[in-house]
């Protein structure tokens, strides 16, 4: 079967970071046929810039994304998800800002090498903010001990 890589860009089927295809056909590689994979990912959860973004993160984090990998560029984006350059653009504008990604002038938008250790970190603080910090409340709140929560915890993983 041919490698991902293989088949993007410029190919029936094109990749999303992470390994899905998208596209318009059923590719065929050396080994036989590329099956069709079936994804959703954009919706009208959120504005499709931040969509594309997450998405892009999320991959990153995963690992399916890594440093010094190449993304699609905003005319793919436009041509697979049939929507505006300028909306992939504002996704990628948003990935430089947060330091995600970076762009080689003529080539293309690069994932930054420190990119999953900048998003990791950032979402173990918003972990204990947005999940930590209000159970702890909760558990005040309630007369739950910190020994029943270790406790609990502990039998859980």
């Amino acid at each position: 079967m041919a490698d991902v890589g293989e088949l993007w860009p410029g190919g029936p089927v094109a990749r999303w970071p992470g390994g899905r295809w998208v596209g318009g056909s059923v590719g065929r590689g050396a080994g036989g046929w590329l099956g069709w994979r079936e994804w959703a990912v954009l919706d009208e959860r959120s504005p499709i810039y931040l969509q594309i973004a997450d998405t892009i993160k999320e991959d990153v984090l995963r690992g399916t994304l890594e440093g010094g990998e190449q993304i699609m560029s905003t005319n793919q984006y436009a041509a697979t998800f049939q929507i505006n350059p300028a909306t992939a653009a504002k996704a990628f504008a948003r990935l430089v800002a947060e330091g995600v990604i970076y762009r080689k002038r003529g080539i293309g938008m690069f994932v930054s090498a420190d990119a999953r250790d900048k998003l990791r970190d950032r979402r173990r603080e918003r972990f204990f903010a947005d999940v930590v910090d209000p159970m702890m409340s909760e558990a005040r709140m309630v007369g739950v001990s910190m020994a029943e929560i270790r406790a609990y915890i502990e039998r859980s993983t």
